[in-house]
């Protein structure tokens, strides 16, 4: 089974303004998988699905009020993949049941490893580990973004995208403002949001 492409509308916002504004609804992709997060998965779960692995398990990175890790959960239960969240701060160890974005990632099967704030800076140590622990396992990064994830964005720009003059997005961890930068028409212009603090 492989990730399908799909098709996203694009609805006008009304404005009593000299410009037209448009919104394609990603959100409209699956009701946990959606958005950004949908295409930054595309390609790396179906080229680890292309390679037929015996037991096939993704390990990713995020915080308790992670979209990513959501998403990834969903994603493993409807494609039944085991999932692995690592997750920032063990102070909520003992009570992540009351944070709502973690217990929908728990219902939705993923499996949970809480790590010190100090210990989750360390990303290359964490994933070397990781990868001698868990030796056929996928690790995506924290919030999905890697030259896989950049790749899959192209799918977000249709030919019902090509006339616009002005691409906008939200930016996290930059995967997705580096996809449409990368596919974007030459004329367009890309404006970034951002809305992360991450000082």
């Amino acid at each position: 089974m492989k990730i399908p492409i799909v098709s996203i509308p694009i609805i006008q916002i009304p404005l009593q303004k000299n410009i037209q504004l448009f919104l394609k609804r990603e959100d409209l992709i699956h009701a946990q998988i959606s958005g950004n997060k949908y295409w930054k998965l595309f390609y790396n779960i179906n080229s680890y699905l292309e390679q037929s692995p015996e037991n096939p398990f993704i390990i990713t990175f995020g915080g308790a009020f992670s979209n990513h890790i959501a998403a990834v959960a969903a994603l493993g239960k409807v494609y039944q993949l085991k999932t692995l969240g690592i997750i920032r701060g063990e102070e909520i160890q003992d009570k992540w049941k009351e944070n709502p974005t973690l217990k929908l990632a728990h219902q939705n099967g993923m499996d949970f490893q809480f790590v010190t704030r100090s210990a989750y800076k360390d990303k290359y140590a964490l994933t070397q580990s990781l990868q001698k622990e868990f030796s056929t396992a996928l690790i995506i990064p924290e919030g999905g973004t890697n030259e896989s994830a950049v790749e899959g964005i192209q799918f977000m720009l249709t030919e019902e995208t090509k006339s616009f003059d002005y691409l906008c997005t939200a930016v996290g961890t930059g995967g997705t403002v580096a996809g449409i930068s990368r596919f974007a028409e030459k004329h367009q212009q890309i404006l970034g949001f951002k809305v992360v603090d991450d000082s």
